[in-house]
Parts: structure tokens; sequence; C-alpha cells
């Protein structure tokens, strides 16, 4: 899946990773940053979460090294991942447009 982080000047992307072959593994995520915004946000898609793994940012593939440099290029503008999900993922559904009726019993 692909996760597009917004440009905020001076905040950071909010996750420890471990490199791999094949991208940039996810170990860890912060409470604040780039990611967790994300991941507030992401009504319709996926959120990123421990166990994935980032393959490409901004186009760019290749070695962890080549990841890194264009994350730290592409602070402070929006910043595209491509992600390949560690695990089943669970999108969340936007909130219905009506409230529901609770039946209350006593």
């Amino acid at each position: 899946f692909t996760a597009m982080l917004p440009g905020r000047p001076g905040l950071r992307l909010g996750l420890s990773f471990d490199a791999k072959r094949s991208g940039l593994l996810v170990t860890e995520l912060a409470d604040e940053g780039l990611v967790a915004e994300h991941n507030i946000n992401c009504v319709g898609s996926p959120s990123i979460d421990r166990g994935d793994v980032i393959v490409a940012v901004n186009g760019v593939r290749g070695d962890y090294q080549k990841l890194v440099d264009e994350v730290k290029r592409g602070m402070g503008s929006e910043i595209q991942l491509l992600v390949k999900a560690g695990q089943a993922k669970v999108i969340r559904s936007p909130p219905p447009s009506r409230p529901k009726l609770i039946k209350k019993v006593f």
C-alpha cells in the first residue's frame, strides 16, 4: 500500500527500523511524528505498523541507505512511502453519517 505523509517542517518520521534487503522493517512507532499523524488520520487506508516493510520512498528503491537518504531529503515536504504490510491490515471505516440508536436494557 502507499502512505502519503504530509510535509511538516520540524516533525520527525516517528519510527525505528532495521535495515533489511527488501527495505526498512518498522520495529517501533513513536507516539508523535508523521507516521503517528498518518495512522490517526488514515480512515479508508491502512495504517503503518510494526512489522511492515518500507520498500520505496518517493519512488526511490534500493538498499536501506538510499531509502534513509530519501527520507532525509524529503523532510519538510510530502513523503510517499510504498509499504509492504507485515500482517493482515484492518482498515478503519469513516464514522457513520447518521447516529445509530442504541437500545438500553435495564
